[in-house]
């Protein structure tokens, strides 16, 4: 490839970034503060609570349910959803980065979503840690609430609150997908993921609610830039490409 060659390159590389600027990294035309509601609430307690009361309730019907996904492929495991269960987190950051319209840009989606896997994590370890229920299969007794299914929950609301419900639908169904799995691979029970989807949701919500004031407290204005320069050096027959991103 000859030197030309490169640099034509390199000059449709600062013409996409350029793009990616206008598009994703400053959407202050199109920004909308995601407030807190208490009837924001309700669905996330609700199906949390559902996965509580099935710590001690209807032992029966827990088993029956994990039998029943079971005979779906016999003594199969499919370990598919030790992966998918990260799609939706993707997806929330890439599809911005893509051209899809966002609510936020990039940093602060960045910042809502730490802020959300934060406390998801800190939420599921320590319920692990406290209610030490047995696993289906028996291997553990860290089975409450699923972690895989707060993951992908958790995504899947930062989804739809950052690009609607027709996206944040697609989110949901790789999510409940990832339950299913859960239970088919035996290794939770269904009010574990009742759980930890409910978590997820909370979480996903609780990462925009503090949006805000976090960016009060970090000084962020509502500016995020990228600027990518090619450059080439005769004396070195060198061609690189230099970079710079103010979140």
């Amino acid at each position: 490839m000859t030197v030309r060659n490169l640099i034509i390159i390199l000059l449709a590389i600062l013409c996409t970034c350029n793009e990616l600027k206008a598009q994703d990294l400053n959407t202050d035309t199109t920004r909308c503060e995601y407030r807190f509601n208490g009837k924001q609430l309700i669905v996330p307690l609700a199906v949390s609570a559902g996965g509580v009361i099935g710590i001690s309730a209807f032992p029966g019907f827990r088993r029956y349910v994990n039998r029943q996904v079971g005979k779906w492929g016999g003594s199969h495991s499919i370990s598919i959803d030790n992966y998918l269960r990260f799609a939706p987190a993707v997806a929330y950051v890439g599809l911005g980065v893509c051209g899809v319209r966002s609510r936020n840009n990039l940093r602060d989606r960045l910042l809502a979503g730490a802020t959300a896997y934060l406390c998801m994590g800190v939420a599921t370890a320590s319920l692990k840690a406290i209610v030490h229920e047995q696993r289906p299969d028996g291997s553990s007794d860290n089975s409450f609430p699923s972690g895989h299914a707060a993951a992908a929950f958790t995504g899947a609301e930062l989804m739809r609150i950052e690009y609607g419900n027709a996206i944040g639908a697609a989110g949901y169904a790789v999510a409940a997908g990832v339950g299913i799995l859960r239970l088919y691979n035996n290794r939770h029970w269904y009010n574990d993921v009742l759980a930890g989807a409910g978590i997820g949701i909370l979480c996903a919500r609780i990462g925009y609610w503090l949006l805000p004031f976090e960016k009060r407290i970090f000084k962020l204005d509502n500016t995020a830039m990228a600027t990518v320069v090619p450059f080439y050096s005769q004396p070195e027959r060198a061609v690189g490409v230099s970079m710079a991103m103010t979140l």
